[in-house]
């Protein structure tokens, strides 16, 4: 399944994605998620609109009471990440699915960017798993796993520079530490 651009969509398709962009500007986020679910049943390569989607779910669940959306959130996204994480092998668009219903609830549930991820690396949407894996790095910085699955995502997608910034920042966090042995972690040293 190939990633497209906006400009890469049918003319009605972008009519679209700019409504819910300027839905999206007056704050009328629930318009803009509704438009842009949409678009990604359509086309879910598309990782603008599913920028556009995150950024308008995390705007819609800051505008609600914080605490009833995140805990009904993780109540509602538990049963989705884990269906989707059974069908991550043999069905990946059902998991890609899954993760887009429980970020639906909760778009910070780390659990579902994991499966957004992994689900967009199994079709090639490799522009999908950079996107989710960044968003698990920021949602939670020190997660050395993230640093690595972000890293790798960056490869799969041809942004080695990008993959050399995040190793980088990986051997900058975990400094040389002289009562560690890497050697004995890897036989290849």
């Amino acid at each position: 399944m190939p990633e497209v651009t906006v400009q890469q969509l049918d003319s009605r398709l972008q009519k679209l994605v700019e409504n819910a962009r300027i839905s999206m500007d007056r704050g009328n986020f629930e318009y803009a998620i509704e438009m842009a679910q949409s678009l990604l049943s359509r086309q879910p390569g598309c990782v603008a609109v599913r920028k556009l989607l995150r950024a308008a779910q995390v705007q819609h669940m800051k505008s609600r009471n914080k605490f009833f959306a995140k805990a009904f959130g993780g109540v509602a996204g538990a049963g989705a990440v884990m269906s989707g994480s059974s069908a991550l092998k043999k069905e990946p668009m059902k998991a890609l699915e899954a993760a887009e219903k429980a970020l639906a609830s909760d778009p910070t549930n780390i659990s579902a960017q994991k499966l957004l991820a992994q689900a967009a690396s199994a079709l090639g949407l490799h522009e999908t798993a950079v996107f989710a894996w960044e968003t698990a790095r920021d949602l939670q910085p020190d997660s050395r796993e993230h640093m690595l699955a972000l890293g790798d995502a960056y490869v799969a997608a041809g942004r080695h520079t990008d993959a050399v910034k995040i190793a980088d920042d990986l051997l900058r966090r975990n400094s040389v530490d002289p009562n560690r042995d890497i050697c004995a972690r890897d036989p290849g040293w």
